[in-house]
């Protein structure tokens, strides 16, 4: 396997970006509990942070794409030079 920023790059922002506009995280964790939850909990459990969602389905989904598609795919995309 062979990982390619310039796939996993864009795959991670398209999906962290439209989970993030429908406000839609794969998970919320309540810190005043410690504790994951993968719907929203009552208002009186406090904040939920979304972030984590989103950058674990970000993540997720930049890994499995750079697993999936072939190397000679993610080639046909050079990275972007400085």
């Amino acid at each position: 396997m062979q990982c390619s920023p310039a796939l996993f790059a864009p795959v991670f922002a398209i999906v962290y970006g439209a989970l993030y506009a429908a406000k839609l995280p794969i998970f919320i964790y309540y810190p005043l509990h410690g504790e994951l939850a993968l719907e929203r909990l009552p208002p009186n459990d406090g904040p939920g942070m979304l972030w984590y969602g989103w950058l674990a389905a970000g993540s997720v989904a930049g890994l499995t794409a750079v697993t999936l598609v072939p190397a000679r795919w993610a080639r046909v995309c050079p990275p972007p030079r400085a």
